[in-house]
């Protein structure tokens, strides 16, 4: 099974109150759009030749995005650059940024 950004950027929305709440007035299923624009028009091509296996967290409203090695740490220092607003986290160079359960026999 793979998870996508959608699930991904619900699991950073209601990370336990870790992250703040959606702004008022932003769409999760826009933002999650806006996201994966920036990241296919503008980052996907140096970011696959570059950071291939790592996250970005991308801030579609301010355009910034933060590439750590770990899922988690690209979400936090997304949160701590930018504490009002939520990142929305893609595995580079993969579908999902998760794949949960083994592989078929």
């Amino acid at each position: 099974m793979q998870v996508g950004l959608e699930c991904v950027a619900w699991f950073v929305h209601n990370c336990n109150g870790a992250f703040p709440r959606l702004q008022p007035g932003v769409d999760m299923p826009a933002a999650t759009d806006d996201a994966k624009v920036l990241y296919e028009k503008e980052l996907k091509e140096s970011m696959e030749r570059d950071f291939h296996g790592q996250y970005v967290a991308i801030v579609p409203s301010s355009g910034r995005h933060y590439v750590r090695p770990t899922f988690l740490e690209a979400a936090l220092a997304a949160r701590d650059a930018e504490p009002d607003h939520i990142p929305f986290v893609i595995r580079i160079g993969h579908d999902a940024a998760f794949h949960i359960g083994a592989a078929s026999v």
